[in-house]
Order: C-alpha cells, then sequence, then structure tokens
C-alpha cells in the first residue's frame, strides 16, 4: 500500500473500523499522518459512534481519535424548580454523575447554572447528531448530541457567555452575603469561598479556624 496514491489512501482510511485504527497507524509515519488528518479523523469518530452528522470542530484534532464515552453528553436547560436529583431521574443517570461533569458542589450551585451536561450510554449515541464544544463553566471539551441537528447548530457560544455571567453573579452575591456575615470585607469572602469550592458553609468554617488559629497565635 506504501505506493498508493495520497487520495486513495485517505478513501480508505475514512472507512477504516475503529478496531484497526491503533494497528494501522503503528505500521508507518505515513499511514500514521493520513489517519491524522481531519477528514479521516472525523470519518473514524463518525464511524466508531455511530454519529450521523458531525458539527464544530475540536479545539485539539487529537480528540477524533480519542475521544471516550466521557466526552459525549446531553445539554440540559435548567429549569428553576428543577434539582440534581429531579434531573438525575428524568435522564435515569446517578446525580453524583452530573455532579462529577460539570463541577458542581451542591444542589445550590445549580442555581446559578443556564444549564448543564448529562453523562450518556454509549447506545444513546449511535444514530444522534453530535457537535464539539469547549465548555468554559465546566472547563471540559465535550461532544454534545441531539436528534434534532438544527437545535445544535444554535448559539452555543453565546449560552456560554450567558452561563458564565449568571455563575459570576451568584458567586458575587455569596461573597457579599458571606461579607455581611462574617463582618469582612468582600475580597477576603470571596477568597474564602473560592477555598471551599463555592460552599457558604464551608467558607465560614475555613473563616472561622483560621480566627481560631489567630487567637491561639496571640
Amino acid at each position: 500500500m506504501d505506493d498508493l496514491d495520497h487520495e486513495v489512501l485517505i478513501n480508505i482510511f475514512s472507512h477504516v473500523g475503529p478496531a484497526d485504527v491503533a494497528r494501522l497507524r503503528a505500521v508507518c509515519r505515513t499511514w500514521d499522518a493520513v489517519i491524522q488528518q481531519a477528514e479521516v479523523a472525523r470519518a473514524v469518530l463518525k464511524r466508531t459512534w455511530g454519529i450521523t452528522d458531525l458539527v464544530g470542530y475540536p479545539r485539539k484534532k487529537s480528540l477524533y481519535l480519542v475521544a471516550g464515552l466521557s466526552h459525549f453528553a446531553i445539554q440540559h436547560t435548567c429549569r428553576y424548580w428543577e434539582s440534581l436529583t429531579s434531573v438525575a431521574v428524568h435522564y435515569n443517570v446517578d446525580v453524583a454523575a452530573i455532579r462529577v461533569l460539570n463541577n458542581l458542589i451542591s444542589e445550590h450551585s445549580l442555581r446559578s447554572r443556564q444549564y448543564v451536561f448529562v453523562p450518556v450510554q454509549r447506545e444513546q449515541i449511535r444514530g444522534k447528531a453530535a457537535r464539539f464544544i469547549y465548555d468554559k463553566v465546566v472547563d471540559r471539551d465535550l461532544i454534545i448530541i441531539s436528534d434534532n441537528i438544527d437545535k445544535l447548530l444554535a448559539g452555543t457560544p453565546e449560552c456560554e457567555k450567558c452561563q458564565i455571567a449568571i455563575l459570576d453573579d451568584g458567586v458575587l452575591k455569596l461573597s457579599q452575603l458571606l461579607g455581611r456575615g462574617l463582618r469582612i470585607d468582600e475580597n477576603t469572602a470571596k477568597f474564602y469561598l473560592a477555598d471551599a469550592g463555592g460552599d457558604l458553609k464551608k467558607a465560614i468554617k475555613l473563616f472561622e479556624e483560621d480566627r481560631r488559629w489567630e487567637f491561639k497565635g496571640q
């Protein structure tokens, strides 16, 4: 196959099954370079997961070939009456799995999110449309799946900006509340809130521990 035209190699490798990709990449540098080309790697990803349509591009081209189940998710728009438990029940997933994927500390932290990402099973991906995104709030590269490709084409970047604004507003309000309660300035309150991962009770506990340590040293 070394004598085959470059375009022919691209066409062949675009139809290779996922089980053969690693072996073919190890044959020679030429084959590895061809498989890593975006058009080939993109085709391999679609074939591997049974995706019908793929929208957008990953930040790193390697994601095409290394994407695992943990990269796929459903984007769920939060409603004011919902809890993590109700979202988990709706999608039949564990609450802990949603917390980990979204970096959520507690039930209260859901109030500051416009949307959350829900983990999926492999069988839920096949036959779906998908979109690459990088979400700044959860700091993850994700592949969002949906039955409706038009929904995936809707402005995700604007949603991210909105969610970040909501999150920042939530942090500001919590720090102001903490500052008034402990009679400390807002910047100090933000420090303890950040150190506690956004947990108000833990922030108060950390502040009280520092105060006790200061009194012992006097």
